[in-house]
């Protein structure tokens, strides 16, 4: 056998094997796009929330340490009860 040969032959295997997978990954990816699962997400995206902010919510953020040249940021959101629209 000469290396041309084993060169066609092994080239035919990985064929197989390459085939194999994309068609596997085509046929979950289906499933993945059409199933049941994504439907169900589908839906639960478009839901919207019945309770709206009267007033646009502040965000506050302060050093609080510096701990080796590197700073770590306190975040707080301060919102009051009475900003909530219930």
């Amino acid at each position: 056998m000469t290396f041309r040969q084993f060169h066609r032959w092994v080239g035919v295997i990985a064929l197989v094997f390459f085939l194999l997978v994309s068609i596997t990954g085509v046929f979950l990816q289906v499933e993945q796009i059409f199933g049941e699962e994504e439907t169900a997400k589908e839906a639960q995206a478009e839901l919207v929330s019945p309770y709206q902010l009267n007033k646009p919510v502040a965000l506050i953020c302060k050093c609080s340490t510096q701990h080796e040249k590197r700073y770590l940021i306190n975040t707080a959101i301060k919102v009051s009860p009475a900003l909530i629209g219930i």
